[in-house]
């Protein structure tokens, strides 16, 4: 995903002069289409939950220690996101 930002604040600097780019990553969310027992569900989730949900792609179990190593958060941010 950084990469696609980088690119993307590459292009916007081009075309705008003088303009500031800001990201507020905690303001994005995401629409994530997950299959359950019950059936196709569509979750509407905040860009960090959408983070970690996609973490499950590969695993069906993950420890809280396993999360932290993969998305590189940091572990008082995981904790803030969620709750």
């Amino acid at each position: 995903m950084q990469d696609q930002l980088t690119s993307y604040v590459t292009f916007y600097k081009a075309r705008h002069k003088g303009h500031k780019l800001e990201w507020h990553h905690v303001l994005g969310t995401a629409t994530l289409k997950a299959r359950f027992n019950a059936g196709q569900k569509e979750l509407s989730v905040s860009l960090y939950q959408a983070v970690i949900l996609l973490l499950f792609n590969e695993a069906t179990e993950l420890s809280y220690t396993d999360i932290l190593d993969h998305t590189q958060m940091g572990e008082f941010y995981v904790w803030c996101r969620a709750h």
